[in-house]
């Protein structure tokens, strides 16, 4: 089994030394009738709750024609996306919930043989993983060729830190509206119909906004602590499947974990 991000073979060839690996695809080729049905309905369900959802939001703001504003207000997303380039927009968020990002996360914590920690996953280790490999990904010359994916992503980073002043500003200092409207479509560039989404959002997931932030700057942190204690020695790969292989507890507990000492 050959797991990790960034996975370095430093083993010179040997003579005589041959390895095989099968990667068994069956899961995702050939799926059963069960499982094909599960998946036609899990897309259907969702698909059915954004356009309800878009109806109901459209009905209580504007009224009227519904599918005539439906249509303006998606035509108006599509250039936005083209404007900020979508391609990039959609790599970016490739990387945030795939490789290396979700996906590798969720691989190593299930992994895990606590099944208490593999399910009760620290929300800021995980969505702070995820914007963590976005600027991993950044630092390892990933589409360095094109300056608008850095710029792309350092919006979404942008976007995680003002999720998180809103979230604080909302339940704990009076933050408005109309306040975090103008932070976030003067200060943060984002678009009025995104921007407004995030009031009911905050509303909604207490505390969840600020996962992102928080999350990252421990993930951050704790990398430059482990750079400073191990010099020479640090090796990004090896840093990265060991913060990895305790699960997703809080970031704290994962750090103790990690440096090997006394949980507090």
């Amino acid at each position: 089994q050959v797991a990790g991000v960034f996975t370095d073979l430093e083993v010179a060839a040997q003579s005589g030394l041959s390895a095989r690996i099968d990667v068994d695809t069956r899961f995702i080729t050939t799926p059963t009738v069960l499982k094909l049905a599960a998946m036609v309905l899990g897309v259907i369900s969702v698909a059915a709750s954004i356009v309800a959802l878009a109806v109901l939001d459209f009905r209580s703001r504007f009224g009227g024609d519904i599918r005539t504003e439906l249509g303006r207000r998606l035509g108006n997303a599509w250039r936005r996306f083209l404007r900020v380039g979508f391609v990039n927009w959609i790599t970016d968020i490739g990387v945030h919930e795939a490789m290396p990002g979700h996906y590798v996360q969720l691989f190593h914590s299930n992994s895990y043989p606590s099944v208490v920690r593999a399910i009760l996953g620290s929300g800021s280790f995980i969505e702070g993983w995820g914007v963590y490999a976005e600027q991993v990904m950044v630092e390892a010359g990933f589409n360095g060729d094109d300056p608008l994916y850095e710029l792309v992503q350092l919006k979404v980073q942008l976007r995680a830190t003002c999720n998180a002043l809103i979230d604080q500003g909302i339940h704990c200092d009076g933050m408005t509206r109309e306040q975090m409207m103008t932070l976030l479509t003067e200060t943060a560039f984002q678009e009025e119909r995104e921007a407004a989404g995030k009031w009911r959002r905050a509303q909604l997931s207490v505390t969840q906004l600020s996962t992102y932030f928080v999350g990252y700057a421990e993930h951050m942190e704790t990398r430059t602590e482990a750079k400073k204690r191990q010099g020479d020695a640090f090796k990004l790969k090896t840093y990265h499947d060991g913060i990895l292989s305790f699960g997703s507890p809080p970031m704290r507990y994962a750090r103790q974990l990690y440096f090997n000492e006394p949980i507090a």
